[in-house]
């Protein structure tokens, strides 16, 4: 078995020292070897070694110009550092070279819109479902971020979209009760927070929707008190819900020159 395949081999059984160990005895005899630097950054990763893997996977960048791989896991990493423009950057230079993968492009959004970039993070997410219409993340960050902006025709577009590719979830409909009632759109309103209570009932913020725009749906003691204490669903907060870790474990056995 060849030293690289063994590392990958130790690396998914948990021994990420003895992987990372093969691994870099590769990377040195063979410096300009891409998959070598990759997989060892994999093992300093999994080791908790962050400042060794941000090294290895900068030479693996280095050595496959044209893998989104190795500037993923980068990215993974200056997020879990707090550096979330850094993290940005890196996944819109990935995206780059993915140019059918908007998943990138809407998380960049996230991080962009966290550094404290809105028009930037907008801009990004109207590109991933340009480039993805199927970006649910996308099109609910843009429905949020438009809303906030008082965009109510883009908003309410955004957020039937989203809702329409995920029907099962009920942060998707509760956003679009919120947008329908603060544009006067009542009837839409209560039908996506009574859909938003049947797919999790008793959900705190769909009860105060149902309460805020139809309360004949809302009306028994329990649903009043409890909704009454409640406040209006944060978009912002929203916005800024992230998908969580990028696993780029889909790109490691693809790392090439």
């Amino acid at each position: 078995m060849h030293p690289l395949a063994r590392a990958r081999a130790l690396l998914q059984a948990g021994d990420a020292e003895q992987a990372a160990r093969l691994a870099e005895a590769v990377a040195r005899a063979e410096p300009r070897n891409p998959t070598a630097w990759a997989v060892l950054g994999a093992a300093k990763q999994a080791q908790g070694a962050t400042a060794e893997a941000m090294e290895a996977w900068s030479q693996a960048a280095q050595w496959a110009p044209k893998s989104p791989a190795p500037l993923i896991a980068l990215s993974g990493m200056a997020e879990a550092l707090g550096q979330r423009r850094e993290a940005s950057l890196l996944l819109q230079r990935a995206a780059a070279l993915a140019p059918k993968d908007g998943s990138l492009l809407a998380r960049a959004g996230v991080l962009t819109w966290e550094s404290g970039e809105s028009r930037a993070a907008m801009a990004l997410w109207q590109l991933a479902v340009k480039r993805d219409p199927t970006q649910v993340l996308a099109w609910r960050n843009l429905a949020s971020g438009w809303h906030s902006v008082q965009q109510h025709a883009k908003a309410w577009e955004a957020v039937v979209r989203a809702r329409t590719l995920r029907p099962g979830d009920p942060e998707l409909h509760r956003l679009e009760g919120h947008i329908a009632g603060s544009i006067g759109r009542t009837g839409d309103a209560r039908r996506a927070f009574e859909a938003a209570l049947a797919l999790r009932p008793a959900d705190p913020a769909a009860l105060w929707g149902c309460a805020a725009s139809a309360p004949v749906i809302c009306a028994s003691p329990e649903e009043e008190t409890h909704a009454a204490s409640q406040t209006a669903l944060d978009l912002a907060a929203l916005t800024a819900a992230a998908a969580g870790p990028m696993d780029v474990s889909q790109w490691l056995g693809a790392v090439q020159t």
